[in-house]
């Protein structure tokens, strides 16, 4: 859900549901987004992808986007992935 500069997740975001959620389109309108994931119940490598994709389109358009409320499975993979600074700098580890 988007409500101003605010995305809202919920659910879960993985191999399954992101091709629906990416046949959604997007719409960059302003300067700063950020992604609540407080209410994503699961999230996997497709889920991430989808989320550096959003945060890619944004950079190539001079905005920015941040994502709070990362779930400890996105912050593993972020570690993994070597993707930290794109993922848990606005949301640091408890």
């Amino acid at each position: 859900m988007v409500k101003g500069s605010c995305i809202t997740l919920e659910g879960p975001l993985t191999v399954d549901s992101v091709p629906l959620i990416f046949k959604k389109p997007l719409v960059l309108d302003n300067d700063f987004y950020q992604v609540d994931l407080k209410g994503v119940s699961e999230i996997d490598s497709a889920g991430m992808a989808l989320l550096l994709y959003w945060w890619t389109r944004c950079k190539e358009q001079h905005c920015r986007m941040e994502f709070d409320n990362c779930p400890e499975k996105l912050r593993q993979i972020a570690v993994v992935s070597g993707l930290e600074s794109v993922f848990l700098d606005a949301s640091p580890l408890e």
